[in-house]
């Protein structure tokens, strides 16, 4: 697989299902979902969890809902008031604003999930508190065993329609409700052209756009408010939306890179990509950011190599590696020398202090063989640098930079 041969296999975060469709075309297996592979540059760095907005605004709900009461001088007025705040503040809210029904313990939802997701859910009867009749039950059964229901009603956490022609609902309350990412994501692929047509008045203009809301979800989950983030195949510009439409909610400063060639002669970048964003900005109000439009122009020739830093020359080096060629360069960090391997395990070492201070010594081909020996890497290993008095043994190969680069990616000078 192409990213593990990138990131390493090791720092393969999860992978998420993507149900976006419903076919009903005559096939043996009708495909309705799609993959997102999730990777980390550094797996050990993430945090144990992670957490989307909803979190930061579900203890702002709390925070202010334990203000209000403290104030309120009685139930009524107290549910009057958290009323008035999630009116005042649905954009901030988003969908945490269904939680504004109060009772004794705190801010609370009705939902319709007593019953059983598949046929064996539990048969008995559910008595309605007034009418004393048999409420209706749903279709597959109740979700809980009967004393649990019991337990339930006893506790007030079922909501009782007005009469028992109503199936009942459970109580969920806002303390008690996380926010996972979950593997599998139920999400309508047509909500991206609903979105171009929101903005344009047509849903043609790209083809197969992503949501807006999906991409949301993912980088309110996966970012911080601070963060920078990189799409290097923007297409219709839907990740930059979606990063604008993060930092309104919760006042981030959430920055993105896009980058779009176009198709062809088709170059939409402009006409498109860059329209999208200006588009968004004008009807959905982002207010606290906008973008600038840049045209790449820079050549890719030997003075641009040597000004590179290490990071971005390693990059290079495990693109261009020629030992990489069908099967790729697997990038390692965390070494003095070692940036990468190749399928055969064999290491790929880089000096790099600059172009002037880039040479290759005895020491630390010394160094970097030991390197390669602890991290139980193969031999010969290549190392990079700007100059080597050494001459190549059947233990290490030298790479001089930019020399080996501009020949193995074929740059005409």
């Amino acid at each position: 697989m192409l990213l593990n041969e990138i990131f390493g296999e090791e720092h393969w975060v999860g992978t998420i299902v993507w149900k976006g469709t419903t076919s009903n075309h005559p096939t043996n297996i009708a495909l309705e979902h799609e993959y997102i592979l999730c990777y980390a540059k550094k797996k050990e760095a993430l945090p144990q969890s992670w957490k989307n907005p909803d979190h930061e605004v579900k203890q702002i709900v709390m925070d202010e809902y334990q203000r209000l009461k403290a104030e309120a001088k009685s139930p009524q007025a107290l549910k009057k008031a958290f009323r008035e705040f999630v009116k005042n503040n649905k954009d901030l809210l988003g969908d945490l604003a269904r939680y504004r029904h109060l009772d004794a313990r705190g801010p609370y939802v009705s939902r319709r999930n007593l019953d059983k997701p598949d046929i064996y859910g539990y048969k008995y009867d559910v008595i309605h508190p007034v009418t004393k009749k048999v409420c209706l039950r749903p279709y597959n059964g109740w979700r809980y065993p009967e004393e649990s229901m019991k337990q339930k009603i006893a506790e007030g956490r079922i909501l009782f329609g007005k009469d028992e022609t109503r199936i009942p609902q459970l109580k969920v309350y806002l303390e008690e409700v996380e926010f996972p990412l979950r593997s599998v994501i139920e999400m309508d692929s047509r909500k991206g052209s609903n979105d171009l047509e929101r903005l344009f008045g047509k849903r043609d203009a790209f083809k197969n756009p992503k949501p807006v809301e999906l991409m949301e979800m993912l980088l309110g989950y996966s970012t911080g408010k601070n963060s920078m983030i990189l799409d290097a195949f923007a297409g219709s510009g839907t990740t930059g939306e979606a990063v604008m439409k993060l930092n309104a909610r919760d006042k981030g400063h959430r920055r993105f890179i896009l980058i779009e060639d176009g198709q062809g002669e088709d170059k939409f970048c402009r006409t498109l990509t860059a329209k999208r964003l200006k588009a968004a900005i004008q009807t959905q109000e982002y207010t606290t950011g906008g973008f600038q439009f840049f045209k790449s122009g820079q050549k890719l020739d030997r003075q641009a190599i040597v000004s590179l830093e290490r990071d971005s020359l390693a990059s290079l080096i495990c693109q261009a590696d020629e030992t990489g060629r069908g099967k790729g360069i697997t990038y390692l960090s965390g070494y003095k020398y070692i940036i990468g391997k190749n399928n055969r395990a064999e290491a790929i070492c880089l000096l790099w202090n600059g172009v002037d201070n880039s040479e290759v010594t005895p020491e630390d081909l010394k160094k970097a063989s030991k390197e390669v020996s602890d991290a139980g890497l193969k031999r010969p290993f290549r190392i990079y640098g700007t100059f080597c008095r050494v001459g190549d043994t059947a233990s290490w190969k030298f790479c001089q930079i930019p020399d080996e680069i501009i020949a193995q990616m074929h740059i005409e000078e």
